[in-house]
């Protein structure tokens, strides 16, 4: 291939029809459920703070960058309430309809979690002790490196997760 043609995310489009957007969340959660993403960031992080001497005494604030419909951040939730360990979540994305799913969500599950409206290419995202970004393979690669390095250039004392890329850069080691 010579040259790449580059097209649009249509979920990123800020004038998608509300409908079409609930449609392809709801698609979307069906693969973050498949996917079960939570269950790697969750162990990841209880590993690390006993690596740190930190388990289960630490309070946590997390962010789930691009949350689409807050799946990640109820079943994340559910698994760190299961190891017992002290949280508050927080999920941005660019798209009121995804906030609004997120916020539905939150409330179905009881799990409460803090809504931040963040584009996240030009805006600063909220400081969180662990920051997640479980975006489905159906967005490039591009956007998932280009938060990393956002997060660990701009907040270097943040732990980062994707799932998409099933590994972790830990800004507070020497990267």
């Amino acid at each position: 291939m010579k040259h790449r043609n580059l097209q649009a995310e249509l979920m990123d489009d800020p004038d998608i029809d509300p409908g079409v957007h609930r449609a392809a969340l709801k698609g979307l959660s069906r693969v973050n459920s498949i996917s079960d993403a939570a269950t790697p960031i969750a162990r990841a992080i209880r590993e690390h703070l006993l690596e740190e001497g930190a388990y289960p005494s630490s309070r946590l604030s997390l962010l789930d960058v691009a949350t689409g419909s807050g799946d990640l951040p109820v079943k994340l939730a559910g698994q760190l309430e299961k190891d017992r360990l002290e949280f508050e979540m927080h999920a941005c994305d660019i798209s009121p309809t995804a906030l609004e799913a997120t916020a539905e969500r939150s409330r179905a599950s009881g799990v409460p979690i803090t809504i931040h409206p963040v584009d996240v290419l030009s805006e600063p995202i909220p400081e969180a002790d662990v920051i997640t970004c479980a975006l489905s393979f159906f967005y490039s690669l591009f956007v998932i490196v280009a938060v990393c390095w956002f997060v660990r250039r701009f907040f270097p004392a943040t732990a980062l997760a994707s799932s998409t890329l099933d590994c972790w850069v830990l800004g507070f080691q020497n990267a």
